[in-house]
């Protein structure tokens, strides 16, 4: 399949962006990307019921590094030996944060040049 100009420039710059986060933390949880976890993002009105807008977040430890104490980019203990955060908003070898937004693994972008390719096509093949 034939990528879109747009689509090859984003992969190519999270491809760039992957390449430098590993050199700079060969380290880091594959399992979350070195980001400590998942934010999840919901509604916790009940259905059917028009609450005040807005949304809760609650942010899923991953059970690989920071759940057990361990940096997710570098994995330097980020517990003492007491059981204890040394540093309970980051971490003191890396300067990892406590930020699951923040600096791990850059998002891979979707390709959508298929369903691009189909729209088009469609609209083009449209009766007039």
């Amino acid at each position: 399949m034939e990528h879109f100009p747009d689509c090859v420039a984003a992969f190519e710059a999270y491809r760039k962006k992957k390449e430098d986060f590993e050199k700079k933390f060969p380290l880091y949880c594959r399992k979350c990307g070195g980001h400590g976890g998942r934010v999840v993002r919901y509604d916790p009105s009940p259905r059917g019921v028009g609450l005040s807008p807005g949304y809760m977040e609650d942010f899923d430890e991953c059970p690989d590094c920071y759940a057990i104490g361990i940096c997710p980019r570098c994995t330097a203990a980020l517990v003492s030996d007491g059981g204890e955060y040394t540093d309970k908003f980051g971490c003191p070898t890396c300067g990892w944060k406590d930020d699951p937004l923040g600096p791990g693994l850059p998002e891979q972008p979707e390709c959508w040049c298929d369903e691009r390719r189909t729209f088009e096509k469609d609209l083009h093949d449209e009766p007039v």
